[in-house]
């Protein structure tokens, strides 16, 4: 059989070993190689880390007693901290002993990483640490401090339940009964303008790009949807936004109960819940960075324009612009005609 320049590759390595292959059922086999694998199957990512050479108890050993070097650093009484009570070089906060910040990490070292510790978790390192020592921020220390251990994360298997599986939107049955709304903020002054509140049927993908004079509070975002949303579609069934103060607030929420309008906040740090209108962004910006000047301070003119060219695009999931699917007809373009076009002033007419 000819071999693959791999299979040649490995038959000239092994050749030079004595090697006597046998076959092994595998009701014979159990437990081949048991401590090198991993009762689950999730691979953790791979991160390049030093190992030391001698182990940390080595170290812990070599420099003295815990306690020892507590009395070390606690010559001085902290000043930040009321109540303690000295005794024996040390500053005792109740019956635990209060540890300075110098040696906090030894603490933490000497409680989840030697041996007799265990490398134990979150809880068990924090009753460990509670039964002789304390300061002010332990908790919190001790969360970062074994969140971050990488003996932890390689050995340990998740105890964390799986995530979820995805749960869509129900899609809509009418054009504008149902929209998704967010922001495009910190953008260059154009006449004041620096915001523009993104509005997409959920049903035709139309969009309306309206120009906002800094990032609306809930009361002029009202007012924007009103003016703009509202007095073209009329009252919607829900809106999906993210977590903004304007969405959130009280205000905006009176004013949906009011209307009998569905809220549909995304969940918190996930802008995939609301990721049509965040696509419709990313188109937005691309149009206003091929269409206006290279101090992008003249978008608000090109604004108008932007929202017809979107609309009257075939959008990838419909199949239709969304100039069509909501009106039904496409409608007509500018005619050709040359940038700059003379007009008579009024004197000469």
């Amino acid at each position: 059989k000819r071999l693959r320049p791999r299979q040649a590759r490995w038959a000239l390595f092994f050749a030079r070993f004595l090697l006597h292959i046998t076959y092994r059922p595998g009701v014979r086999n159990g437990k081949a190689d048991a401590l090198s694998r991993r009762y689950d199957s999730d691979a953790f990512p791979s991160t390049t880390q030093t190992d030391s050479i001698l182990p940390n108890d080595f170290f812990c050993a070599s420099q003295g007693s815990l306690i020892d070097n507590i009395k070390k650093y606690s010559l001085q009484p902290p000043t930040d901290i009321q109540g303690l009570i000295s005794n024996d070089g040390l500053f005792y906060h109740g019956e635990q002993i209060y540890v300075p910040p110098e040696i906090r990490l030894q603490v933490l070292q000497h409680s989840h990483d030697i041996p007799a510790a265990g490398h134990g978790g979150i809880k068990k390192t924090i009753d460990a640490v509670y039964r002789y020592f304390w300061w002010p921020s332990v908790k919190k220390d001790i969360v970062a401090f074994v969140s971050s251990c990488s003996v932890c994360a390689r050995n340990k298997q998740p105890r964390t339940h799986p995530a979820g599986l995805l749960q869509p939107l129900a899609p809509p049955l009418h054009p504008w009964k149902d929209i998704s709304m967010d922001f495009i903020v910190d953008l260059p002054p154009s006449h004041r303008y620096t915001t523009i509140l993104v509005v997409v049927d959920r049903c035709t993908k139309m969009a309306h790009f309206i120009p906002a004079v800094g990032l609306p509070t809930a009361a002029e975002t009202a007012t924007l949807f009103i003016k703009e949303v509202f007095r073209l579609h009329g009252t919607p069934r829900s809106i999906v936004t993210d977590r903004g103060s304007q969405f959130t607030s009280r205000f905006w929420s009176q004013m949906c109960r009011s209307l009998k309008i569905a809220r549909c906040l995304s969940s918190a740090f996930h802008p995939q819940s609301n990721g049509q209108t965040e696509r419709t962004n990313q188109t937005l910006e691309q149009y206003l960075r091929c269409f206006t000047t290279h101090l992008q301070d003249d978008w608000l003119d090109v604004i108008p324009t932007a929202e017809f060219a979107y609309n009257n695009q075939v959008h990838s999931s419909t199949r239709f612009s969304p100039f069509f699917a909501n009106y039904g007809y496409h409608p007509s373009t500018l005619p050709e005609m040359p940038l700059n076009t003379p007009v008579p002033e009024v004197s000469t007419r």
